[in-house]
């Protein structure tokens, strides 16, 4: 689950509502410490995400219903190390410890969420501080990025969804802009041809018509972003992808066959951002394991760092966002400090 869509229904929003997020972890464990899922709704029967397979919600959600009357945090507390336990352990074979703190979302906590959402649907990054009150936490919010070396303080940024840049609007784009856009990216669709780039096959995608030149222009492409270069114009995508070597995007993956690549490129070495062909080399066939394998490299690359891995290499552990659980990105990392709850 993604911060923009998180915090865009906690806007809209007024009722129960309780926040389960993954503090730490121990061994091994479905989803990662930064995880994090919205229980909604009298009870708590409504979900929003989620932080196991399965097999910790049920439980959670009576929690949650307790946490709301309350409206105080709670810390639970999951060993699936131990084998004799057949609700949490053996029989989910999950191999290790979790530890889950609820938030009631309200009062200050649900102001900052708020707020949260009006930067990030500006494009901006927000650090939540959280830390241990007298007899509540304390919550701050700040702008930008921001790490605390208070052990008893939990820090986490809420950062707007990448964006992914496809050129090129034919058939065969549509099942990579449907799984990107699932995948938690932002969709901006480019083609010449404006009976090509309309709603109707792109629906939740910004739609740009014009020529490489004026479309990269318009759309100011830099580090932050992901282009696949798809439109099998090969006199436009090589103006494309001149203009992209230029904005030096987070992932550039080109379409095509690998003599179709080296034309496109001539005697120029492709820097290290570029990935041609695109995708991971699964065996794909047809456009929708192609954009399977568009979007795992993508995942990759920003799962990576600084610069997309090598096919086939393992991107390094970071920090984790707050509703991803995956690791740092260059758009908006986050630090987890669970010592306020913890102790």
């Amino acid at each position: 689950m993604d911060p923009e869509r998180l915090l865009s229904f906690v806007g809209g929003w007024n009722g129960v509502a309780v926040l389960a997020t993954i503090v730490e972890t121990k061994g091994h464990a479905y989803r990662k410490s930064g995880a994090a899922m919205l229980f909604y709704g009298e009870g708590g029967a409504g979900r929003l995400g989620s932080i196991s397979p399965g097999c910790l919600e049920g439980d959670l959600e009576l929690r949650a219903e307790s946490v709301w009357r309350s409206g105080k945090p709670e810390v639970a507390e999951y060993d699936m190390l131990r084998q004799d336990d057949l609700g949490f352990g053996e029989a989910v074979g999950c191999g290790g410890k979790i530890t889950v703190l609820l938030e009631p979302v309200r009062g200050a906590f649900r102001s900052l969420l708020l707020e949260a959402d009006k930067y990030v649907k500006q494009g901006e990054t927000v650090t939540l501080l959280r830390g241990r009150g007298e007899e509540r936490p304390r919550y701050e919010l700040i702008r930008g990025l921001a790490v605390t070396e208070d052990p008893n303080a939990f820090a986490v940024a809420f950062a707007p969804r990448p964006r992914l840049v496809l050129f090129g609007a034919g058939l065969d784009v549509v099942p990579i802009a449907s799984v990107a856009e699932r995948i938690g990216f932002r969709i901006a669709v480019i083609d010449w041809r404006k009976n090509a780039a309309v709603a109707s096959r792109f629906p939740h995608a910004e739609l740009v018509v014009g020529t490489p030149e004026e479309a990269a222009a318009r759309l100011a492409v830099d580090e932050r972003d992901y282009v696949v270069v798809c439109s099998h114009s090969f006199r436009r995508d090589r103006s494309f992808i001149r203009a992209m070597l230029g904005a030096k995007p987070r992932y550039l993956g080109v379409v095509g066959s690998a003599a179709r690549i080296r034309s496109l490129f001539g005697d120029e070495e492709p820097p290290a951002f570029v990935r041609a062909p695109a995708g991971l080399p699964i065996g794909a066939d047809g456009p929708e394991e192609i954009a399977v394998a568009i979007a795992a490299e993508i995942i990759q690359a920003r799962r990576a760092g600084e610069s997309a891995p090598r096919k086939g290499v393992t991107g390094n552990e970071g920090g984790r966002d707050l509703f991803s659980g995956g690791t740092e990105q260059a758009n908006g990392a986050s630090e987890a400090f669970p010592g306020a709850f913890l102790r």
